[in-house]
């Protein structure tokens, strides 16, 4: 399920509207619009923190799902980020690239990450 199939399932389990969503998270209709349809596949982190809090689930459910939010919670538990950095530091130094392979969406999702980490430690690139 991509980002924006959870954003609509979310938005329909609360029995909201497209336009009063937009509202409580302060976009236009058509924002929400283009996540939902797969248009905009980037969301600011401010924009995904208004969604989990309008949602009441974590951030990273939001980003990845239920399955890969509760891989990421035992990763967490265990200081286990051991994994990520082998794959980033293998994909910068090999002509191999292991993250070739990944479809679009998990790519998708890999980038989705990079920029919520990257916005919450308020890394500029």
């Amino acid at each position: 399920m991509k980002i924006g199939d959870r954003i609509k399932k979310l938005r329909k389990q609360k029995d909201l509207k497209q336009a009063e969503l937009a509202a409580l998270v302060g976009v236009s209709v058509q924002v929400v619009s283009n996540w939902e349809r797969h248009y905009t596949t980037i969301i600011p982190y401010d924009e995904i923190e208004k969604l989990a809090r309008i949602f009441k689930v974590p951030a990273t459910f939001i980003l990845f799902g239920e399955e890969e939010n509760r891989q990421m919670q035992v990763n967490e538990s265990s200081n286990s980020y051991k994994p990520i950095q082998d794959i980033i530091h293998i994909s910068l130094n090999r002509a191999d690239n292991p993250l070739s392979d990944l479809p679009p969406e998990a790519l998708e999702e890999i980038d989705n990450f990079l920029n919520y980490i990257k916005h919450k430690y308020k890394v500029d690139k």
